[in-house]
């Protein structure tokens, strides 16, 4: 069995991967900001692990989960230098690459068509442009901006009256009181953000490209952004699950 770890800002993320196929059962969400040796160990310790594969963007953590994790079995910290990664990087910031931007750029070019621009929509808002090259895909640059949960905590902390407030449900464009103004700006400028920018890279590459959104926030803004083609809820575990599978 091999286990596939997404430590993200906000969340840590676990999954078991058994026989090729992911066990949807075994997966885990622990906040990252709670995240311990005793709650790390309890996740894996029932399962006779064979490896581990870990992206992370969060370093105190990421000492954490290695420190933990490789008590049970080998463990891989996913980073732009792993050997044999199944990409080519055209991208001169190489060394400051995500690795949660890593594993969706390995999926984009592993389970779909290309080009394609991977879009994660969570505590920032990802967009991963990876092109054909050949026998490997080449992953050429992307954007980064704040995702709603980030923009929401902003404005609270940043002036003196306006309330925390969070996006849920049906949000109509139109507030009738500081909360729901609020709520239209953050949703309708984050979908009128992501359209913007996919709008302008695609326009860059030139040909018909394949968008696939991951994250927390994927299908709110999917509802509205129609240059979105599919979900896939499991797409950093993809780019993990092939990572994992690169001969040692």
């Amino acid at each position: 069995m091999i286990l596939l770890v997404d430590n993200s800002n906000t969340r840590t993320k676990f999954l078991i991967c058994r026989d090729g196929q992911f066990c949807t059962h075994s997966r885990c969400l622990i906040p990252t900001a709670e995240l311990t040796a005793e709650n790390i160990s309890a996740v894996v310790e029932a399962y006779r692990l064979s490896y581990a594969v870990v992206a992370s963007v969060v370093p105190r953590t990421a000492e954490l989960l290695h420190a933990v994790l490789q008590k049970f079995c080998p463990v891989c910290m996913l980073n732009a230098t792993t050997p044999g990664l199944p990409i080519e990087f055209d991208y001169p910031g190489v060394a400051t690459l995500g690795a949660d931007r890593i594993a969706n750029i390995i999926a984009a070019a592993t389970h779909y068509s290309l080009p394609c621009i991977a879009v994660d929509a969570g505590t920032a808002v990802t967009f991963d442009v990876v092109l054909p090259a050949g026998q490997k895909a080449r992953f050429v640059g992307g954007a980064i901006a704040p995702g709603m949960s980030t923009m929401l905590m902003a404005m609270n902390q940043g002036t003196a009256l306006l309330p925390r407030v969070y996006v849920e449900g049906a949000v109509p464009p139109i507030g009738r009181n500081t909360s729901e103004a609020i709520q239209a700006g953050t949703y309708w400028g984050t979908c009128g953000m992501v359209d913007a920018i996919l709008t302008q890279m695609k326009h860059d590459i030139g040909e018909k490209t394949f968008v696939v959104a991951t994250g927390g926030d994927a299908s709110k803004i999917a509802s509205v952004v129609k240059k979105i083609d599919c979900i896939d809820e499991l797409l950093t575990f993809r780019g993990l699950w092939q990572v994992a599978h690169i001969p040692q």
